[in-house]
């Protein structure tokens, strides 16, 4: 445990960071993803599942020191690709392509977090094939679902379905293709904690559902099925435009 803030030594200028419960990924301003911290259900993005067990192979330092994530090239035509954006949850990422039209992926995948019908932790970023053919701006991920945002304001989920975090009622089975929640504005942002999910619309509402048991979305102990809107003395007078959400609380950025 470092008591002081510790210089992390990388090779290039870096232009964005995306954390997880226990791993970082680094964006360089050349389109390179670095990553370090513990890699057991493949959130690294550079190791086999042989080598994160326990530091093997290298050691807790090949664990911890930044290095550059080794891609599955084996859907992908291209000799080589950079990046343009990261989104991380708990223990799974996303990786938006430089001038491509699709996403890779990669982590724990146990309740189909990162939209492969199959439940097995992803450890290289691998090319996800039912999220093409939509025009992502931003991914937000919890324990186990996410949350994508397109760049015409609408959200698709993926995931677990238990707590109400997909915000669709009714579901009895989990998420492994992006599934629309449907009735509500246009969304500008989406956040999502461990078992909760928020977004906020045009105006500046913000909108909850999910876990109740930390008391996070605003709505009480109870699960929250679908979109329900926050109001407060001070939110109906706020217009929102960030939200940061921990494992049990959740702060919001207002203006004027």
């Amino acid at each position: 445990m470092a008591k002081h803030p510790v210089e992390i030594s990388l090779p290039e200028k870096i232009v964005k960071l995306a954390s997880g419960n226990d791993f970082v990924l680094f964006l360089s301003e050349t389109g390179q993803v670095y990553s370090c911290g513990n890699g057991e259900t493949g959130q690294l993005g550079r190791l086999s599942h042989y080598a994160c067990e326990n530091g093997r192979r290298g050691g807790i330092e090949r664990l911890i020191t930044p290095a550059p994530i080794l891609y599955n090239r084996s859907s992908i035509k291209e000799k080589k690709i950079l990046f343009e954006d990261i989104f991380t949850g708990a223990h799974h990422y996303f990786l938006k392509v430089q001038g491509q039209p699709y996403i890779l992926a990669g982590g724990l995948n146990n309740f189909h977090q990162i939209g492969l019908p199959s439940t097995d932790s992803v450890f290289f970023p691998t090319h996800i094939p039912s999220l093409d053919g939509y025009q992502w701006k931003k991914f937000a991920g919890g324990l186990h679902h996410t949350l994508g945002l397109t760049t015409t304001g609408e959200v698709y989920v993926l995931g677990r379905c238990h707590e109400g975090q997909l915000g669709i009622d009714g579901l009895t089975t989990h998420v492994h293709q992006p599934t629309l929640i449907s009735n509500i504005p246009k969304v500008i942002d989406i956040a999502c904690g461990n078992h909760v999910s928020f977004i906020i619309d045009e105006t500046g509402k913000v909108y909850s559902f999910g876990a109740g048991t930390s008391l996070q979305h605003g709505h009480g102990e109870d699960d929250i099925k679908i979109p329900r809107i926050m109001s407060s003395k001070f939110m109906d007078i706020k217009k929102i435009v960030n939200v940061a959400v921990g494992a049990q609380h959740t702060i919001f950025l207002t203006k004027e």
